[in-house]
């Protein structure tokens, strides 16, 4: 078998293709070392100049998992779906931040503070908050 490959080593179909399969796995393994060169990093969403970090997006996880009071491991929060609701929860804000910058709006805290604070739903009958 060996013999038989070396034979088909010398043709030049042969070395052709060698060089070509050469260079994919150089170029993957270039790739894996160089994360930043062929991809984004260390991003687990990104929407325009807005992203999440993946370290941001594990502790959101976590947080989630372990706030639920299950005591589920990592694994069970997984297959209970736990993390594709982390991770839309987390898309759809970047999206909304990411077209809030496009359209140039701002909602600082403060605003949220008084629009919570002026809805009816958080009001007493006296219209205390």
């Amino acid at each position: 078998m060996l013999r038989s490959m070396r034979e088909g080593a010398k043709k030049p179909v042969m070395k052709f293709f060698l060089l070509f399969l050469a260079g994919g796995f150089a170029l993957w393994g270039i790739g894996d070392v160089s994360t930043g060169l062929f991809s984004s990093g260390n991003k687990a969403i990104e929407a325009s100049e807005r992203s999440v970090p993946l370290a941001e997006a594990a502790t959101e996880f976590e947080r989630s998992r372990r706030g639920l009071g299950l005591n589920l491991s990592a694994g069970e929060a997984i297959e209970a779906g736990l993390l594709n609701e982390v991770m839309g929860a987390l898309a759809r804000r970047t999206l909304f931040a990411a077209e809030a910058d496009k359209l140039g709006v701002t909602a600082t805290r403060e605003m949220q503070r008084r629009a919570i604070a002026n809805t009816q739903a958080f009001k007493d009958e006296v219209g205390q908050f």
